[in-house]
């Protein structure tokens, strides 16, 4: 049986996100704390991993200059590693992926990415002789990965009693409720042996080639956060929350010795030859230990937690959680030794060879009221003021409390959360989903926009910054030649104003329909605010060919034009299109070309202006006489609605308008008395209504400039419907009232 395919529903479209990340001026330095490092010796090249997303490889041949960045992930990154004689780098975040990049490459292009984890990835561990690379993190989970197929081989469950089998391919997730979060990971160079530590203090050997656990060692009394292993897989090096060091005999499954020198958390460790090692942690002081002697002596002191330890010939990287990278210099054990003063607080080197400086990352950050403007302040404690509209900032305060500034800048103004904000990585990230980010409305001079024809233009937030991030996308995909006539679908076009009527739709119809024009009127009825509560009600259809210089045609889309009211942002911000499973495309507003596949309502935005908002964007209230021996009711229905964005003006102008009052004059205003319209002069002009009529709220005085929005939120405050009053300003109440004449 053949089944009609009329009445099948369209497939959902993909949930895909739109990110923004300012530009940065200096592309070469980090600009939080490094969580990694690895090196090359053939190149004379270090790699840093950072908590601001990116990659960064430094020649160290003689002082470190920055040559290339790898940046495809979207958080920390939290370890890498060479493999593949150092072709390949390896890279696992907390944005749950492992990626692979080609170190060769000159722009660090991302070869492949894996979305097996679903949790954050923690740590890396690698087999030099079977080329095998394991992972683990907060899901509980191990994978190794052949690194020449570059596959997922085998997943093991980190758990005490339980083991999985060996998956070929993309195996399930593997996960328990009694399962804890791994923070550490070693293998041995033959691939034997695999260690992982966690949080509930228990260290596991694994068999990587059949994901058999071999045995669990217990000695610790907190999270293991780092591990090293021995070539030959016969001892372990733990370092521990619980302040200490333990050395693991693998084959006896015990431990020999238990080094305790740190006062805080331990968690870097760094060997030669197994002879002495170095372990840095929460307290900045760098050990070095001698493993047959147990002598311990303090080799360097940061004043930030150690991250990560990395020799190099000789000499000892270190990190933190400070952008910066310190190289110092390693001698032999005797020669350490000799140096080490009699005061244990008294470090043998007292200053690096030399030092990689990052630049300050923003550490907090405070959504100011008009949903426009936020408040950054970095981890030097300089802070500022940024327009996310148009990516710039606005004001630099220096060093200030970000709490006393924010509340200066308090504006009593209410728009809808239209987008979500992070600094995570250092850098101000802008995520805009649909359709929440069209939730926003406003006036565009009230908007940061400047227009001249018409003060009272209505402008989407969404809509303007995505139409600014995708203009050249726009533009380039103008360029491409248009399809036959006959493969043109045929789009019902809203040729409306922006803002006027977002949760209007477009329907598709066949190429041999008949192209229609949905037209919209403002049809004013008793309930509906004049000029600020009409809803666009389509009239009846009718034939009608767009007009060709307002439609551009490509690709079997009609669009409009960019209108001259928008918002221009930074050609070096970068954009970032991510679904669930990881990045679909990132790239700079600047090195759009019109090529790039985008999600399908974001090229409804910007070709169509066309997009639905999530929430409504009206407002229901009543609107009665304060005093009716004042000024009567309203015949009407005194049940209203209007946008959220209308003035009080506007119910100012309405009240006037249903009333059919007279406005006094300005001379009146001054004597108190109205004058007959015969005795008015012709150069007398009516004071504006704002002056004669008030609009109040729980018996407050309303400001014509708030918006209806603002005034349930602040003043309101009720969840109940919204009540307003209207009477005449004291100074008039004595005076007769007049209307005007039909």
């Amino acid at each position: 049986m053949i089944r009609s395919l009329a009445n099948v529903p369209p497939p959902k479209e993909k949930k895909l996100r739109v990110s923004y990340t300012f530009g940065i001026p200096d592309t070469t330095k980090h600009c939080f704390g490094i969580n990694s490092l690895a090196s090359n010796s053939q190149t004379s090249s270090i790699y840093s991993a950072g908590r601001d997303s990116t990659i960064r490889c430094w020649n160290i041949r003689e002082d470190p200059v920055h040559s290339k960045k790898f940046e495809h992930h979207t958080d920390w990154v939290n370890d890498i590693l060479l493999c593949n004689n150092n072709k390949t780098l390896v890279s696992c975040s907390s944005d749950t992926t492992i990626k692979l990049w080609d170190t060769e490459s000159e722009d660090g292009s991302c070869l492949r990415t894996f979305n097996q984890h679903k949790d954050y990835v923690k740590c890396l561990a690698y087999s030099k002789e079977t080329n095998l690379v394991a992972s683990a993190g907060l899901d509980s989970c191990i994978y190794i990965w052949d690194m020449e197929v570059g596959s997922p081989v085998v997943d093991c469950l980190d758990n005490d009693d339980k083991t999985s089998n060996v998956k070929v391919d993309y195996p399930l997730s593997c996960q328990s409720k009694e399962s804890s979060s791994i923070y550490s990971l070693a293998m041995s160079q033959n691939g034997g042996v695999m260690v992982s530590g966690a949080t509930d203090n228990f260290i596991r050997g694994w068999d990587p080639r059949s994901a058999k656990k071999l045995f669990s060692l217990k000695g610790h009394k907190d999270n293991i956060k780092a591990l090293m292993i021995n070539d030959t897989g016969t001892k372990c090096l733990s370092a521990s929350s619980d302040s200490t060091v333990r050395l693991w005999d693998l084959g006896l499954q015990k431990c020999i010795k238990a080094f305790q020198f740190h006062d805080d958390s331990v968690w870097a460790l760094a060997t030669y030859d197994w002879n002495y090692f170095f372990s840095g942690g929460r307290d900045g002081s760098v050990f070095c230990t001698d493993m047959v002697t147990q002598e311990s002596f303090l080799f360097c002191r940061d004043e930030s937690p150690i991250l990560k330890l990395h020799l190099i010939d000789d000499s000892l990287w270190q990190t933190t959680t400070k952008p910066i990278i310190k190289k110092w210099r390693v001698e032999d054990l005797s020669t350490l030794k000799e140096k080490a003063s009699d005061d244990p607080l008294t470090p043998v080197n007292s200053e690096p060879l030399t030092s990689i400086h990052g630049r300050p990352g923003l550490v907090k950050h405070h959504i100011l009221n008009n949903r426009r403007h936020i408040l950054t302040k970095d981890d030097i404690g300089n802070v500022q003021l940024w327009d996310i509209t148009s990516t710039h900032m606005v004001e630099d305060f220096g060093i200030v409390p970000i709490e006393e500034k924010s509340e200066q800048l308090f504006e009593m103004v209410s728009i809808p959360n239209w987008f979500s904000l992070d600094t995570k990585t250092g850098s101000i990230t802008v995520h805009l989903d649909n359709p929440q980010c069209f939730n926003a409305e406003a006036y565009a001079n009230d908007a940061g926009l400047s227009v001249t024809q018409n003060d009272e233009t209505i402008i989407n937030f969404g809509e303007k910054v995505i139409s600014a991030l995708f203009r050249n996308w726009l533009k380039g995909h103008k360029l491409k030649p248009p399809v036959q006539p006959s493969q043109l679908p045929t789009l019902v076009f809203n040729r409306s104003l922006v803002g006027t009527n977002p949760s209007a739709k477009l329907a598709s119809v066949s190429p041999k329909s008949s192209a229609k024009e949905s037209l919209e009127a403002n049809d004013k009825e008793d309930g509906d605010v004049p000029g600020a509560a009409a809803d666009s009600k389509p009239e009846k259809e009718e034939e009608d060919t767009p007009d060709p210089s307002t439609i551009v045609r490509r690709d079997g889309i009609d669009t409009k034009p960019v209108d001259d009211c928008s918002y221009e942002v930074e050609p070096t911000t970068t954009v970032i299109i991510s679904e669930e499973t990881g990045i679909v495309l990132r790239t700079q507003v600047a090195q759009m070309t019109g090529n790039e596949e985008i999600p399908p309502w974001v090229q409804r935005c910007v070709s169509l202006n066309h997009y639905t908002s999530g929430v409504s964007q009206k407002i229901t209230f009543r609107l009665l006489p304060f005093d009716e021996k004042d000024l009567p009711k309203i015949v009407s229905n005194p049940k209203l609605s209007a946008m959220r964005i209308a003035k009080i003006r506007k119910l100012i102008n309405h009240v006037i308008g249903k009333l059919g009052i007279q406005l006094p004059t300005t001379s009146e205003n001054e004597k108190g008395s109205v004058p007959d319209e015969k005795e008015r002069k012709p150069e007398e002009t009516c004071i504006e209504p704002e002056n004669y009529i008030q609009i109040l709220c729980n018996n407050k005085e309303v400001p014509p400039e708030m918006t209806l929005a603002t005034v349930k939120t602040f003043m309101w405050k009720s969840g109940d419907e919204l009540q307003l009053f209207y009477r005449r300003a004291p100074a008039f109440t004595s005076s007769p009232l007049k209307y005007a004449k039909k």
